[in-house]
C-alpha cells in the first residue's frame, strides 16, 4: 500500500484544466500574457470609460483573440479592478498636477453656498438662459465670461483623452457640491477641472444658440450650414478639426490609444481592410437591387416601399389566451363601492386613482357600473351605452 502526501493528493484531484497548461497546443500560459493584458486594460482605462465589467469583457475577448488560456473568473476579476483603479488616480493625479495651486482654490470656492442663495455657484453657473429676450442674452454672455475667469481652458490637459475629461465633467454636472466636496483631493480637482473646461465651452454654445434665435439671418444661416462660420471655444458651434491631436499631443498620446484600439502605427493595412470590407458590402448589397420588389431607383435616388401592415405572429393568440388565464378575476363591485358610515348612502371609490367620487343610493347598481366605466375606458363611451340599454 503506497501512501502519498496531502499536496500529492491535491494536485492529483485538481482539474485537468488547470494541469498540463504550458503543453497546449498554441497556447500560452497565462502568467506569460498577464503582463501584455495589464497594459492593454490600463490603455482602455486612459482612453475609455468603460467600468468594471465592460473591461472584465475587454479581458476575456483579448485573451481568446492573442491565444491565451483563461484563468478562472475570480483570479481574472481580481486584477481588472486594481488595474482600473491604479489607472484611474494615475489620471486623477495627472490632472492634479497641471492645475495652478490659485486654480484649484478657486474651483473648489465654487462649491460654497453664498449666503442668501440656495444654490452653490457651480450649480448656479450650470443652469442656461431659460428664457428668450434681450435680458437673457446679456445674462448668457455674463455667464460665459464668468466661467472663462478663472482659466480652466489654458491648462494642458494633453495627456486625457476626450472621452475621459467628458465622463470626468458629466459626472462634475450631475452630482451635487456636497457630493463634490466629499471626493479625494486628487479626483475632485480632476472633475472640477473637466466640468468648468465643459462649461466654458456650453456657455458659448448656450449664448450662440439663444442669439441665433432671437436675431437669424438667411446668411449667417446659409453660412452655419456650411460649416463656413465656427465659434472659437466652442462645442456645438466650434470647429471639430480643432479638436483632433497633433504634433507633440498626439506622439504623447499615441501609445496608449493605439494600444487600447489594437491597431498600429501605420494606417495603411487597417485602411486597406476597412475599404476592402466596404466595398463587398457594396457588391453585395448592389446584387441585391434587381430582385427587390420594395426598392427602385427614381431620377438617381432610391425610392423604399411603404411598409404594410404586419401580421400578428401566431403564437400571439395562445400567449394571449394564456395570460388572460393568469390574471385574477376582481369583484369590481365590492371594491368600488364602500358603504358610508355616517350617511345611508354608498360611495363609489375607483381603485385606479380615487379621483373621481359620488355619492349614489344603494339601490344605483346599474349608475355604480357606469361610474366605473367612464373612469375605465372614458365617459363617452359609457353614457352611449347607457343609453342603449336604456
Amino acid at each position: 500500500m503506497t501512501s502519498t502526501s496531502p499536496g500529492t493528493e491535491r494536485a492529483r484531484r485538481r482539474p485537468t484544466s488547470t494541469r498540463g497548461r504550458s503543453g497546449t497546443p498554441g497556447y500560452r500560459d497565462f502568467t506569460e500574457g498577464e503582463e501584455e493584458l495589464r497594459e492593454f486594460l490600463a490603455a482602455r482605462v486612459w482612453s475609455s470609460l468603460e467600468g468594471p465589467r465592460a473591461l472584465f469583457d475587454r479581458a476575456v475577448v483579448w485573451l481568446v483573440n492573442n491565444r491565451v488560456l483563461l484563468p478562472g473568473v475570480t483570479t481574472l476579476a481580481r486584477m481588472v479592478a486594481p488595474v482600473r483603479q491604479e489607472e484611474n488616480d494615475r489620471l486623477h493625479a495627472a490632472l492634479y498636477e497641471a492645475v495652478p495651486y490659485d486654480l484649484r482654490t478657486e474651483m473648489v470656492r465654487l462649491l460654497e453656498v453664498p449666503e442668501k442663495k440656495r444654490v452653490s455657484e457651480l450649480e448656479r453657473l450650470r443652469l442656461g438662459p431659460m428664457r428668450v429676450s434681450g435680458r437673457a442674452m446679456e445674462l448668457a454672455l455674463d455667464r460665459a465670461r464668468e466661467v472663462r475667469g478663472p482659466g480652466a481652458g489654458a491648462v494642458d490637459a494633453g495627456r486625457v483623452t476626450a472621452a475621459r475629461m467628458t465622463g470626468l465633467a458629466r459626472y462634475g454636472l450631475t452630482s451635487k457640491a456636497p457630493t463634490l466636496k466629499r471626493l479625494e483631493v486628487t479626483r475632485q480637482t480632476a472633475t472640477l477641472l473637466a466640468t468648468v473646461r465643459h462649461l466654458e465651452t456650453a456657455t458659448v454654445d448656450d449664448a450662440l444658440d439663444l442669439l441665433h434665435t432671437l436675431m437669424a439671418t438667411k446668411l449667417l444661416a446659409k453660412a452655419e450650414r456650411r460649416r463656413d462660420v465656427f465659434a472659437r471655444d466652442g462645442n456645438r458651434w466650434g470647429d471639430p478639426r480643432v479638436k483632433l491631436l497633433a504634433g507633440e499631443k498626439w506622439t504623447a498620446a499615441e501609445p496608449k490609444v493605439l494600444t487600447a484600439l489594437g491597431l498600429e502605427s501605420e494606417p495603411a493595412g487597417h485602411l486597406a481592410e476597412l475599404a476592402s470590407a466596404l466595398h463587398a458590402a457594396y457588391v453585395q448589397a448592389a446584387a441585391g437591387l434587381p430582385g427587390n420588389t420594395a426598392l427602385e431607383v427614381v431620377a438617381g435616388r432610391l425610392k423604399l416601399a411603404k411598409l404594410g401592415k404586419a401580421e400578428e405572429p401566431k403564437l400571439m393568440p395562445p400567449f394571449r389566451q394564456l395570460v388572460n388565464g393568469m390574471l385574477p378575476k376582481v369583484d369590481f363591485p365590492a371594491r368600488c363601492v364602500t358603504p358610508t358610515p355616517t350617511t345611508s348612502q354608498t360611495t363609489a371609490r375607483p381603485s385606479n386613482g380615487g379621483a373621481l367620487r359620488g355619492l349614489i343610493t344603494s339601490t344605483s347598481v346599474r349608475v355604480v357600473a357606469v361610474v366605473i366605466r367612464i373612469r375605465c375606458t372614458g365617459p363617452g363611451r359609457a353614457f352611449l351605452e347607457l343609453v342603449q340599454r336604456q
